[in-house]
């Protein structure tokens, strides 16, 4: 149950961390390509976003939410 705990304080702080420094970002000089995008609601209980091997390499992934909150307990990447 600790470990749940300190996980969960753990993902919260980040998303925390990640929200307040992608504000401070020039999003000039950042190069963020977009991959891909998709509406949801909860009556799925997964959402794939297809990249296909012509997008390129890359190396971060960036994950933004609007008009809504996120609920995420898993997010896997297969390539």
């Amino acid at each position: 149950m600790k470990y749940i705990i300190n996980s969960f304080v753990s993902i919260v702080v980040i998303f925390c961390i990640s929200g307040f420094t992608s504000s401070t970002i020039d999003t000039s000089v950042s190069k963020w390509e977009r991959l891909g995008s998709r509406t949801v609601d909860f009556k799925l209980d997964k959402d794939v976003i297809h990249v296909g091997a012509k997008d390129g390499r890359f190396a971060k992934l960036k994950l933004a939410v609007t008009r809504g909150d996120l609920n995420m307990h898993k997010m896997r990447i297969e390539y």
